[in-house]
């Protein structure tokens, strides 16, 4: 509760808390901790035939990989601390 509060009290900081969340699910989708619960959902060109082929689609596809390889690697757990 103090948690919400906080971020009711300041936009900024709860749209970093919202970014990172979705930012978690869409990289890093078997290490998605976070202390929102956020539903978030995505989609891929090729759901739709010939979209994938579109320009602006394959810009969006040249983003998001350019932004995952900027993001850091999460490391396997070893069971070890």
């Amino acid at each position: 509760m103090r948690f919400c509060n906080a971020l009711a009290n300041d936009p900024v900081m709860a749209f970093i808390a919202v970014l990172h969340s979705f930012v978690l699910k869409i990289f890093y989708l078997y290490g998605s901790d976070s202390c929102l619960e956020l539903t978030l959902q995505s989609a891929n060109f090729s759901q739709t035939p010939g979209l994938a082929d579109t320009p602006w689609a394959k810009e969006i596809d040249q983003r998001q990989e350019a932004w995952g390889q900027d993001l850091p690697r999460i490391r396997a757990h070893s069971g070890t601390t």
